[in-house]
Protein backbone atom coordinates (compact mmCIF):
# COMPACT_ATOMS: atom_id res chain seq x y z
CA UNK A 1 0.00 0.00 0.00
CA UNK A 2 1.25 3.58 -1.02
CA UNK A 3 1.88 5.78 2.32
CA UNK A 4 -0.05 9.37 1.08
CA UNK A 5 1.84 12.78 1.56
CA UNK A 6 0.96 14.95 3.98
CA UNK A 7 -0.76 18.17 2.34
CA UNK A 8 -2.51 21.15 3.03
CA UNK A 9 -5.89 23.44 1.00
CA UNK A 10 -6.80 26.41 2.22
CA UNK A 11 -10.21 27.59 0.58
CA UNK A 12 -9.95 31.22 0.79
CA UNK A 13 -13.11 33.02 0.79
CA UNK A 14 -14.40 36.78 0.30
CA UNK A 15 -17.71 38.47 0.89
CA UNK A 16 -19.31 39.85 -2.07
CA UNK A 17 -22.59 41.67 -2.47
CA UNK A 18 -24.29 38.83 -3.89
CA UNK A 19 -22.48 36.10 -1.46
CA UNK A 20 -19.62 34.14 -0.47
CA UNK A 21 -16.47 33.94 -3.42
CA UNK A 22 -13.80 31.34 -3.51
CA UNK A 23 -10.23 31.75 -5.12
CA UNK A 24 -9.40 29.39 -7.23
CA UNK A 25 -6.80 28.37 -9.66
CA UNK A 26 -6.17 25.85 -12.75
CA UNK A 27 -3.15 23.76 -12.19
CA UNK A 28 -0.80 23.47 -15.14
CA UNK A 29 -1.69 21.16 -18.39
CA UNK A 30 2.06 19.97 -17.61
CA UNK A 31 1.41 19.21 -14.22
CA UNK A 32 1.72 15.08 -13.52
CA UNK A 33 -0.95 15.43 -11.20
CA UNK A 34 -4.39 16.65 -12.05
CA UNK A 35 -3.87 18.88 -15.39
CA UNK A 36 -5.56 21.67 -15.85
CA UNK A 37 -7.96 21.03 -12.93
CA UNK A 38 -9.31 23.54 -11.05
CA UNK A 39 -8.30 23.65 -7.25
CA UNK A 40 -7.77 25.90 -4.12
CA UNK A 41 -4.08 26.63 -3.07
CA UNK A 42 -2.26 23.88 -1.55
CA UNK A 43 -0.08 21.20 -1.69
CA UNK A 44 2.67 19.03 0.51
CA UNK A 45 3.99 19.66 3.51
CA UNK A 46 7.41 19.78 3.22
CA UNK A 47 10.49 19.19 5.59
CA UNK A 48 11.09 23.43 5.74
CA UNK A 49 7.70 23.25 6.95
CA UNK A 50 8.90 21.47 10.67
CA UNK A 51 11.09 22.33 12.83
CA UNK A 52 11.99 25.78 15.12
CA UNK A 53 12.30 27.99 12.73
CA UNK A 54 9.10 26.94 11.02
CA UNK A 55 7.77 26.74 14.23
CA UNK A 56 8.78 30.42 15.31
CA UNK A 57 7.20 32.02 12.15
CA UNK A 58 3.85 30.79 14.10
CA UNK A 59 1.87 33.41 16.13
CA UNK A 60 -2.00 33.46 17.44
CA UNK A 61 -3.75 30.36 17.90
CA UNK A 62 -3.16 27.33 16.12
CA UNK A 63 -5.81 25.18 14.67
CA UNK A 64 -5.84 21.90 16.78
CA UNK A 65 -3.19 19.97 14.53
CA UNK A 66 0.63 19.66 13.58
CA UNK A 67 1.78 23.15 13.19
CA UNK A 68 3.83 21.94 10.10
CA UNK A 69 0.59 21.95 8.08
CA UNK A 70 -0.76 25.33 9.45
CA UNK A 71 2.71 26.41 8.06
CA UNK A 72 2.82 24.59 4.78
CA UNK A 73 -0.90 26.03 4.30
CA UNK A 74 0.34 29.61 4.45
CA UNK A 75 3.57 28.55 2.52
CA UNK A 76 1.93 27.24 -0.24
CA UNK A 77 -1.18 29.78 -0.51
CA UNK A 78 1.79 32.88 -0.90
CA UNK A 79 3.71 30.72 -3.59
CA UNK A 80 0.46 29.78 -5.79
CA UNK A 81 -1.28 32.52 -5.19
CA UNK A 82 0.47 35.39 -3.54
CA UNK A 83 -1.89 36.07 -0.05
CA UNK A 84 0.15 36.05 3.00
CA UNK A 85 -2.31 35.25 6.29
CA UNK A 86 0.27 37.75 8.30
CA UNK A 87 0.37 39.52 11.62
CA UNK A 88 1.34 43.34 10.07
CA UNK A 89 -0.02 45.05 6.88
CA UNK A 90 2.60 44.45 3.84
CA UNK A 91 2.97 46.72 1.61
CA UNK A 92 2.36 45.31 -2.07
CA UNK A 93 5.45 46.25 -3.66
CA UNK A 94 7.12 44.88 -0.82
CA UNK A 95 4.98 41.60 -0.96
CA UNK A 96 5.30 41.09 -4.77
CA UNK A 97 9.13 41.16 -4.94
CA UNK A 98 9.22 38.52 -1.86
CA UNK A 99 7.18 36.36 -3.59
CA UNK A 100 9.09 37.12 -6.98
CA UNK A 101 12.69 36.11 -4.98
CA UNK A 102 10.69 32.97 -2.90
CA UNK A 103 9.78 30.97 -6.69
CA UNK A 104 13.05 32.15 -8.02
CA UNK A 105 14.74 30.37 -5.99
CA UNK A 106 16.28 33.31 -4.10
CA UNK A 107 14.84 32.95 -0.49
CA UNK A 108 12.64 30.36 1.65
CA UNK A 109 10.20 31.51 2.83
CA UNK A 110 11.26 31.81 6.15
CA UNK A 111 13.58 34.14 4.60
CA UNK A 112 10.96 36.08 3.31
CA UNK A 113 8.80 36.47 6.71
CA UNK A 114 11.63 37.62 7.67
CA UNK A 115 12.51 40.24 5.03
CA UNK A 116 8.56 41.30 5.43
CA UNK A 117 9.71 41.52 8.98
CA UNK A 118 6.23 39.47 10.00
CA UNK A 119 4.95 36.17 11.20
CA UNK A 120 2.06 34.08 10.22
CA UNK A 121 -1.21 34.56 11.63
CA UNK A 122 -2.15 31.17 12.37
CA UNK A 123 -5.54 32.24 13.95
CA UNK A 124 -6.39 33.38 10.20
CA UNK A 125 -6.76 29.73 9.37
CA UNK A 126 -9.94 27.55 10.63
CA UNK A 127 -9.41 24.18 9.99
CA UNK A 128 -12.28 22.41 8.09
CA UNK A 129 -11.49 18.89 6.96
CA UNK A 130 -9.59 15.93 6.44
CA UNK A 131 -9.50 13.33 3.83
CA UNK A 132 -7.23 10.80 2.74
CA UNK A 133 -6.80 9.57 -0.74
CA UNK A 134 -7.98 5.85 -1.39
CA UNK A 135 -5.10 2.76 -1.16
CA UNK A 136 -6.31 1.75 -4.82
CA UNK A 137 -4.64 5.50 -6.17
CA UNK A 138 -1.19 5.75 -7.35
CA UNK A 139 -1.26 9.00 -6.13
CA UNK A 140 -2.34 9.54 -2.56
CA UNK A 141 -2.49 12.21 -0.05
CA UNK A 142 -3.51 13.05 3.22
CA UNK A 143 -4.93 16.52 2.66
CA UNK A 144 -5.74 19.02 5.80
CA UNK A 145 -8.25 21.42 4.01
CA UNK A 146 -8.45 24.60 5.99
CA UNK A 147 -10.67 27.93 5.38
CA UNK A 148 -9.97 31.77 5.29
CA UNK A 149 -11.10 34.99 5.15
CA UNK A 150 -8.80 36.96 2.43
CA UNK A 151 -6.87 39.38 3.74
CA UNK A 152 -7.32 42.81 3.13
CA UNK A 153 -5.79 45.47 0.80
CA UNK A 154 -3.71 42.24 -1.22
CA UNK A 155 -4.50 40.44 -4.72
CA UNK A 156 -4.54 37.28 -5.57
CA UNK A 157 -3.07 36.24 -8.65
CA UNK A 158 -1.68 33.01 -10.00
CA UNK A 159 2.00 32.18 -10.29
CA UNK A 160 2.11 31.49 -13.98
CA UNK A 161 4.08 28.52 -13.08
CA UNK A 162 2.66 25.34 -11.39
CA UNK A 163 -1.06 27.19 -11.94
CA UNK A 164 -2.82 29.44 -14.35
CA UNK A 165 -6.09 31.33 -14.54
CA UNK A 166 -6.55 32.37 -10.74
CA UNK A 167 -9.92 33.19 -10.32
CA UNK A 168 -12.69 34.75 -7.46
CA UNK A 169 -15.91 32.41 -8.18
CA UNK A 170 -18.86 31.71 -6.30
CA UNK A 171 -18.92 28.39 -5.12
CA UNK A 172 -22.12 27.32 -6.93
CA UNK A 173 -21.27 29.27 -9.91
CA UNK A 174 -17.83 26.81 -10.30
CA UNK A 175 -20.50 23.61 -9.68
CA UNK A 176 -22.84 24.66 -12.47
CA UNK A 177 -19.81 25.39 -15.00
CA UNK A 178 -18.19 21.78 -13.92
CA UNK A 179 -21.77 20.15 -14.38
CA UNK A 180 -21.90 21.35 -17.74
CA UNK A 181 -18.00 19.97 -18.50
CA UNK A 182 -16.09 23.92 -18.45
CA UNK A 183 -14.67 23.77 -15.03
CA UNK A 184 -12.66 20.63 -14.22
CA UNK A 185 -13.17 19.61 -10.94
CA UNK A 186 -12.02 16.51 -8.33
CA UNK A 187 -14.70 14.62 -6.08
CA UNK A 188 -13.34 16.18 -3.07
CA UNK A 189 -13.52 19.96 -4.12
CA UNK A 190 -16.91 19.56 -6.05
CA UNK A 191 -17.70 18.18 -2.40
CA UNK A 192 -16.15 21.23 -0.27
CA UNK A 193 -17.77 23.88 -2.85
CA UNK A 194 -20.96 21.99 -1.73
CA UNK A 195 -20.88 23.23 1.49
CA UNK A 196 -19.32 26.44 1.55
CA UNK A 197 -22.08 27.27 -0.79
CA UNK A 198 -24.86 26.96 1.92
CA UNK A 199 -22.69 30.03 3.85
CA UNK A 200 -24.20 33.55 2.76
CA UNK A 201 -20.84 35.09 4.96
CA UNK A 202 -17.49 34.47 5.65
CA UNK A 203 -18.82 35.05 9.20
CA UNK A 204 -20.71 32.24 9.64
CA UNK A 205 -18.83 30.13 7.73
CA UNK A 206 -16.17 30.41 9.80
CA UNK A 207 -17.81 30.32 12.88
CA UNK A 208 -19.12 26.82 11.26
CA UNK A 209 -15.73 25.67 11.06
CA UNK A 210 -14.41 26.43 13.90
CA UNK A 211 -17.22 24.65 15.73
CA UNK A 212 -17.62 21.19 13.55
CA UNK A 213 -16.04 18.53 14.29
CA UNK A 214 -13.31 16.82 11.96
CA UNK A 215 -14.43 13.44 10.53
CA UNK A 216 -11.40 12.03 8.22
CA UNK A 217 -13.13 11.15 4.64
CA UNK A 218 -11.49 8.29 2.42
CA UNK A 219 -13.94 7.81 -0.50
CA UNK A 220 -15.08 4.58 -1.33
CA UNK A 221 -16.06 3.45 -4.62
CA UNK A 222 -19.83 4.02 -5.62
CA UNK A 223 -21.29 1.94 -9.07
CA UNK A 224 -23.56 5.22 -10.28
CA UNK A 225 -20.74 8.06 -9.34
CA UNK A 226 -17.35 6.26 -9.61
CA UNK A 227 -16.48 7.66 -5.92
CA UNK A 228 -18.48 9.05 -2.74
CA UNK A 229 -18.23 9.80 0.77
CA UNK A 230 -18.60 6.61 3.38
CA UNK A 231 -22.68 6.71 4.05
CA UNK A 232 -21.99 6.96 7.49
CA UNK A 233 -20.10 9.88 6.67
CA UNK A 234 -22.63 12.12 4.06
CA UNK A 235 -23.39 15.34 5.35
CA UNK A 236 -21.82 15.18 8.85
CA UNK A 237 -18.33 15.49 7.66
Amino acid sequence: MIAPHVAATVMIARDTPSGIEVFMLRRSSRSAFMPDMFVFPGGRVESQDAGGEALAKLAGTLPPLDASCVYAAVRETFEECGLLFATSIIDAGALTAARVQLLAGGLTFAAALDALETRIDAGALRYFSRWITPPSEPRRFDTHFFVARAPANQAAQADARETHDGLWIAPREALARSAAGAFALIFPTIKHLERVADFDSIDALLAFAAAKPIHTVMPVGDDRQGVAIPTALEGVW
